[in-house]
């Protein structure tokens, strides 16, 4: 039985250094695995950092331009918002001028209107006057029921034809109100141009 003990133990002092070297060997292996695993933890520490720093910086970033887009925003409503009072001011003067011009040209029509019925008139009075005058030549004693009318007329206006100034009476009349009319219409188309 002693030498069953003894073979034993014998028998362990041999496995001794195997067992030495399995023991040396996991425990190389676990330093190993240690610093490995010192190294990852290391590792994932940076790598939070640096994602907590860029997750920080991005948050200032998007803050940053979202405060500009807000600025230019800002910016922007403002330029519409005096454009449009500048536009709704253009808008109100010219409508202003344009009811301003509407009201001229009413007034310049009501002259042109004026001054087309004077001539006219003159027109009509100057045909009567040939007419009576064309008969009168052709005629000088006898007197038409149309021209006996206007005959006192006439005379009044232009003389009874003693003196030989029938002509130039007439004519002169009509000439100062031809003037008078022409001068009419030249202030009207000058105020249209």
């Amino acid at each position: 039985a002693f030498a069953r003990v003894d073979a034993k133990v014998a028998n362990m002092e041999a496995l001794q250094p195997r067992l030495d070297r399995k023991l040396a060997e996991l425990s190389g292996n676990y330093k190993g695995l240690s610093d490995e695993m010192q190294a990852q933890i290391r590792r994932i520490d940076q790598m939070d950092t640096r994602l907590w720093e860029w997750r920080h910086q991005l948050e200032d970033d998007v803050r940053n331009k979202f405060a500009e887009v807000e600025q230019s925003q800002q910016q922007v409503a403002s330029q519409v918002r005096l454009a449009n009072a500048t536009t709704e001011d253009s808008l109100k003067q010219l409508s202003s001028r344009l009811r301003r011009l509407e009201g001229l040209i009413e007034t310049r029509l009501g002259y042109a209107e004026e001054a087309n019925q004077s001539i006219m008139a003159l027109d009509a009075r100057l045909h009567e006057l040939e007419a009576a005058r064309l008969q009168e030549l052709a005629h000088p004693g006898e007197l038409s029921p149309s021209t006996t009318a206007g005959a006192g007329a006439l005379t009044a206006a232009f003389g009874d034809g003693s003196d030989g100034l029938v002509g130039a009476g007439a004519f002169a009349t009509i000439e100062v109100n031809v003037g008078q009319a022409l001068q009419k219409v030249d202030l009207v188309s000058q105020d249209f141009q």
